[in-house]
């Protein structure tokens, strides 16, 4: 059997030896093939020995000319040549010698025959030319099996188009095949290595089967289907479950499928095209964008091979580690602009319109971390990937083991995005307490938010705001002609000896020192406890000054049990509520455990009357008061109207070293209150 091919080329270089006596045959690899396209027949150039064999693509007729015996010809044209295809690659064959090397021999039929004409479309992106396409009856008494009855054909047009004509076949079920070099629709690049796609089709009352990854994918599932029940069940009918089977796998809803020429309850892939504006092409290009992914050839034949497998048993894709994976690299490309690499790419290729992927890659990785179509009800919501097959996963909002990588639901776009760190910090933040309320990141855990009543919104904090203390030189250079400050403070860093005797480390000797080194100038008055640290502390503080004419008060009001009213009390809440942090913060901001402790308002005004405002004429400008932790907190409770950042209940931040309150008075007795830090955190 004599099987005419009709031809249609957009380019196919040849490199053809003049006929004579020698009956050898050229292979022409495509990637040594430039490409030359010539916009009308009359535009090419003169045809002679000099450039016997050039070939170029004549634009309109989309067709291949080559020079060949001093003459522009089409390849239909001569009768010396004739064209096959091995590997992905074209040979062209000396008819002569071919005459006896039929590669498509006759068959010797048994019964009826029918004789079918049919075209298709080869595409993962598409076949090359010099792809092989094989056609093979199905046995429709057999389960519909592969027959010995088989033909092949070249892919011989650019766009992946294949023609057969007056093919005389038993059974008008073919399974069609294309093994060959395709377009790569990430990189817009011609693959490395050939691959081979399988259609299963029913030809009554169609004229065209197209090859694709869909019609790949379905064909296990479609056998599977067929042999269940027996062979009785269509193969129209397994079609149309086997490909919905394979939509919801890649989470493709086909129910509102716009523009589709395709009727839903006839839709079979393999009418399926890359190119055009319907759903139908924007869901099989998304697919063979997943498949691709960032894979070899190998790995995109074997990870079609195991999901097509995972479909055939139950028509489910059940490997959920495999599809994390793929949703990962999704969401990366999406995140990070490549879609329009992509699209970009495929467009070089000037194949017709490229549909709308986009919106079902992005829909494929968001329903496989679960997360909800973003659209007016669902603006706003921040997300974390709860999918421990994900590399991206977060057990809860917080946990930052394994990434940071948070995603909200844009108002404008109504698409998923990477949240910026202000939206997934404060999520769930809802308006402050009050203005200027300091609060941790939910994510950046070393980042701080303020509140902005008059913005009814959180800002980034700067960093001298971030844990809502200023530094100490700061605020000292900053004071007014006529104001006077107190530094009341907490003593440097201490040794395990919590008790009257207990001293500082070495290291917190040098913290102290530092202090005194950077507030150069005048001489500073100094009042502590009746702890050696906290004495300590000041005395290293005026020897970083260089003072030597100091000396160093005790102040009964800077004891750390000055707030206290009942030890017993306090003892018994610190065993049982976490101790003395918790309790103390709790009751300086909430009121909690109040029965152990005097009035905050109270106590903190005897303390500035009776102490502050009344030692205020025995300093020049500045005082510097050494004190505790437990009266720090309190006192800085109730001089921001309970705004501090060392609610230790809250977040377990707790007051720093060398850290506390300055107390600035001016001329009119007025006071105002600064938090202030001499490390690089009030906070620890």
């Amino acid at each position: 059997m004599k099987i005419n091919q009709a031809i249609s080329l957009f380019v196919l270089i040849l490199s053809l030896v003049y006929v004579g006596c020698d009956s050898s045959n050229t292979t022409t690899p495509i990637e040594d093939s430039p490409l030359d396209v010539i916009s009308s027949v009359d535009n090419l150039p003169k045809c002679d020995n000099k450039n016997q064999g050039e070939t170029h693509i004549v634009g309109h007729e989309e067709t291949l000319y080559f020079c060949f015996n001093e003459t522009w010809q089409q390849l239909e044209d001569t009768t010396h040549y004739s064209v096959s295809c091995k590997d992905g690659y074209l040979e062209v064959i000396s008819k002569v010698t071919d005459s006896n090397n039929n590669s498509n021999p006759d068959f010797n039929f048994t019964g009826p025959t029918f004789s079918l004409d049919f075209y298709g479309y080869a595409q993962k992106g598409p076949f090359m030319i010099g792809s092989s396409i094989q056609v093979t009856e199905l046995d429709s008494t057999q389960f519909y099996r592969p027959s010995q009855r088989s033909f092949e054909g070249c892919l011989l047009s650019k766009n992946g188009r294949f023609d057969f004509t007056n093919v005389q076949v038993l059974s008008r079920y073919l399974q069609v095949s294309a093994s060959g070099f395709y377009r790569n629709e990430i990189t817009g690049e011609r693959s490395k290595k050939t691959l081979t796609l399988k259609s299963i089709v029913d030809m009554n009352n169609r004229d065209s089967v197209n090859i694709n990854v869909l019609t790949h994918l379905e064909s296990g599932r479609l056998e599977q289907l067929i042999a269940t029940s027996g062979g009785y069940l269509p193969i129209n009918q397994a079609k149309e479950q086997a490909s919905k089977e394979v939509f919801k796998a890649f989470e493709i809803d086909i129910q509102n499928w716009n523009n589709q020429s395709i009727s839903q309850n006839t839709m079979h892939v393999e009418d399926f095209n890359l190119f055009g504006n319907s759903d139908s092409s924007g869901a099989l290009l998304a697919i063979s964008i997943i498949l691709q992914g960032n894979r070899s050839e190998d790995e995109v034949a074997s990870v079609m091979n195991q999901i097509s497998d995972d479909l055939k048993g139950d028509g489910y894709w059940n490997d959920m580690n495999l599809k994390t994976k793929i949703a990962d690299w999704l969401m990366v490309q999406d995140t990070s602009w490549q879609y329009n690499s992509i699209r970009n790419n495929i467009s070089q290729w000037n194949f017709g319109p490229i549909p709308d992927f986009e919106k079902h890659l992005r829909n494929f990785w968001y329903k496989t971390y679960g997360f909800e179509a973003c659209n007016e009800s669902t603006a706003g919501q921040v997300k974390y990937v709860n999918n421990n097959s994900s590399t991206f996963y977060a057990s809860y909002y917080s946990h930052i083991d394994n990434t940071k990588l948070r995603f909200i639901c844009d108002a404008s776009s109504k698409m998923w995005r990477v949240a910026r760190d202000i939206e997934k910090d404060t999520m769930g933040f809802g308006p402050g307490k009050y203005d200027k309320e300091i609060r941790e990141g939910l994510v950046n855990i070393s980042s701080y938010y303020i509140y902005e009543e008059s913005q009814l919104a959180w800002r980034l904090a700067t960093p001298q705001e971030a844990d809502g203390f200023t530094d100490i030189l700061e605020v000292y250079s900053q004071l007014a002609a006529d104001e006077k400050v107190f530094f009341v403070i907490r003593h440097a860093e201490r040794t395990n000896d919590t008790g009257k005797d207990g001293k500082l480390t070495d290291n917190g000797i040098n913290q102290a020192k530092k202090l005194g080194e950077s507030l150069v100038g005048e001489d500073f008055f100094y009042a502590s406890s009746d702890f050696y640290r906290t004495s300590e502390t000041c005395r290293n503080i005026a020897l970083g000054k260089g003072q030597s004419n100091y000396k160093i008060e005790t102040w009964e009001a800077l004891s750390g049990e000055w707030y206290v009213s009942n030890s017993s009390k306090l003892e018994t809440y610190k065993n049982s509520n976490g101790g003395g942090w918790a309790v103390f913060s709790k009751w300086a901001f909430l009121n909690e455990y109040s029965d152990a402790f005097y009035d905050l308002e109270k106590r903190s005004e005897e303390l500035l009357d009776d102490y502050i405002f009344a030692n205020l004429s025995k300093i020049n400008r500045v005082g510097v008061l050494c004190s505790h932790d437990q009266l720090l907190v309190p006192l800085l409770a109730y001089t921001t109207n309970k705004h501090a950042n060392v609610r230790f209940y809250e977040n377990n931040r707790w007051l720093n070293y060398l850290s506390g309150v300055a107390i600035i008075i001016n001329s009119k007795g007025e006071a105002r209150y600064i938090p202030i830090k001499s490390l690089e955190s009030g906070t620890m």
